[in-house]
């Protein structure tokens, strides 16, 4: 974000090196030293731009580790979705949009709140927040992930990845990540849509599974029981009844990626797809300086939903100027 303070940025430096070399060790342990190797050398790419080619090694070689693993350990689910040719026709009758705050509404931090109420306003009884008071109202996922998550073996992070699955395998809708600015309402296109997801196209390849086809945080389809959907729970859940350290970060995506390898008519939705929010990370690069109602208008004129977060000090106003977070905050309390 613009107009970090150095000690911000330095901090960030500090987090960022003693996650790599924490990590390293890890996946050392649980997983093998070349696949320690592959990790880093993709988190280092990742952050330095001039080991950028460094970073491409490393995610093709850590690619090439993860599909031998799952291809051993999971062989069997793999098969029974490989080139699957039946696919539920039952279209959603109620297009839920979920949206998930584990301690709820009144412990939401501001940005999520904003967020939260402005999608409220927009969608009401279609807008579903799930939170760990009522998970089991909708969903029934393993005893042994609540127990790993209360361990602090899965992050919430990572549970609310099989959360988003699980609940649209089962309903269909839409996941829109909590930290999530809907400019307008849901274009009723969307919902016609077998698979729908934020992508761009005809990009540089960059070193991620999505390949910017799709965005986790705000994915969806307009059926129920879709196989693609279903494929991804069963392999979250058969991985973290195995398993008790993460692969890698990013599982969400390889899985995403994973499915839409081996089932065509994933395959074949994702490809279809037209551009939906190509402008979908500049806002977040603006939240702390001065409003600009046409820059605004430009921002939002081909893109409805905006990936943000809530993990830097945010201003609703500088030098006497309503800032984007501030413009973003009167319109959620109907003030815009």
């Amino acid at each position: 974000m613009n107009n970090i303070s150095n000690k911000e940025r330095f901090r960030k430096i500090m987090l960022r090196s003693n996650m790599i070399v924490s990590e390293f060790f890890s996946k050392w342990k649980h997983f093998s030293f070349s696949y320690a190797i592959f990790s880093s050398a993709w988190w280092l790419g990742w952050y330095i731009s001039p080991l950028k080619k460094i970073c491409y090694w490393g995610f093709l070689k850590k690619s090439q580790y993860m599909l031998k693993y799952f291809n051993t350990h999971f062989e069997e689910s793999i098969q029974k979705y490989k080139n699957i040719q039946t696919q539920t026709t039952t279209i959603c009758t109620q297009y839920r949009i979920w949206v998930f705050w584990a301690q709820g509404e009144n412990n939401m931090p501001e940005l999520v709140h904003i967020c939260y109420q402005n999608a409220k306003k927009l969608h009401g009884d279609s807008l579903i927040l799930i939170t760990n008071d009522n998970i089991s109202e909708y969903v029934e996922i393993p005893n042994y992930i609540y127990d790993k998550l209360k361990q602090g073996i899965i992050s919430y992070t990572h549970f609310s990845d099989i959360l988003r699955v699980s609940l649209l395998a089962k309903y269909g809708g839409i996941w829109i990540d909590a930290t999530c600015w809907l400019a307008c309402k849901i274009p009723n296109y969307i919902l016609t849509l077998d698979i729908i997801s934020s992508n761009t196209k005809n990009v540089t390849q960059i070193p991620l599974w999505s390949n910017s086809r799709w965005c986790a945080w705000g994915i969806g389809t307009n059926k129920i029981k879709h196989p693609y959907f279903v494929f991804i729970t069963e392999m979250l859940y058969k991985y973290w009844e195995k398993e008790n350290y993460l692969i890698d970060y990013q599982l969400i995506d390889f899985l995403l990626y994973l499915g839409y390898s081996i089932i065509p008519t994933a395959k074949k939705s994702i490809d279809l797809l037209p551009e939906i929010n190509p402008d979908r990370n500049k806002l977040w690069n603006l939240l702390n300086l001065p409003y600009d109602m046409e820059q605004y208008k430009a921002i939002t004129q081909n893109t409805w939903l905006f990936k943000l977060s809530y993990k830097s000090s945010l201003q609703k106003t500088i030098n006497g100027k309503t800032t984007y977070f501030g413009y973003l905050n009167n319109i959620s309390n109907g003030q815009q």
